[in-house]
């Protein structure tokens, strides 16, 4: 009897087992089918186009800054501005440097008096007689071209202007001076050809005036 039920079981495991491999078999022949008449699609890797296109020159592209031009006005004011400002701080160096050269004998011997190169000790710009001065302010009254064969500039400027006393050991009350500066140049550089003051002659008896609104 337990052989028998021994047997049964074995019977009933091996059934089973052959029941499962049969069924998995049938499966793999569905699938099989299936592939057959619906086949995956192969789908084959496109590369991307490249970002930037690749005639880009192998150079870098050098881009020069522009600038904006400065009219010739905007030069003359602000050549007016820095001499000014050189007579108010009283600097000599800075005022003569913005003078063209003398070039009359008259012009040469006011200069050589005004830096004392003559034996004097110094300079005689701010320091003797009427060149001692200070400037407290200044207007610009007008700014005119002129067709010259001397200068091509023509600036009238108001100065509020005090003078050393002798007598007092001081500077007086300011007084308004009107000035006159002359220039020649272009938007690149602007000279200063004369200044005097208003009501002198520019160009009187053969001399010059170059110097005149500075006391030489």
């Amino acid at each position: 009897m337990h052989r028998q039920f021994v047997l049964i079981v074995i019977l009933v495991v091996l059934g089973f087992v052959l029941g499962s491999i049969g069924t998995w078999v049938m499966m793999q022949n569905k699938v099989g089918d299936l592939l057959t008449v619906n086949p995956i699609p192969q789908i084959s890797v496109v590369p991307s186009p490249t970002k930037y296109p690749s005639n880009l020159p192998t150079t870098p592209l050098i881009i020069s800054p522009t600038t904006t031009p400065v009219s010739k006005d905007a030069i003359v004011r602000s050549t007016i501005e820095k001499f000014e400002k050189a007579l108010q701080n009283k600097n000599i160096t800075e005022v003569t440097a913005m003078f063209t050269a003398p070039s009359l004998e008259t012009e040469v011997q006011a200069y050589n008096g005004m830096m004392g190169l003559d034996g004097a000790t110094g300079p005689r710009l701010f320091n003797t007689g009427g060149s001692n001065f200070k400037i407290d302010s200044w207007t610009i009254v007008s700014i005119d071209a002129k067709d010259s064969e001397e200068f091509d500039i023509r600036a009238v400027i108001d100065e509020q202007r005090r003078n050393w006393s002798q007598m007092t050991g001081g500077y007086g009350e300011p007084q308004n001076m009107r000035m006159v500066m002359e220039m020649i140049g272009d938007t690149t550089k602007i000279w200063v050809k004369n200044y005097y003051f208003y009501y002198s002659d520019a160009g009187g008896a053969g001399g010059s005036v170059k110097y005149n609104g500075l006391g030489f």
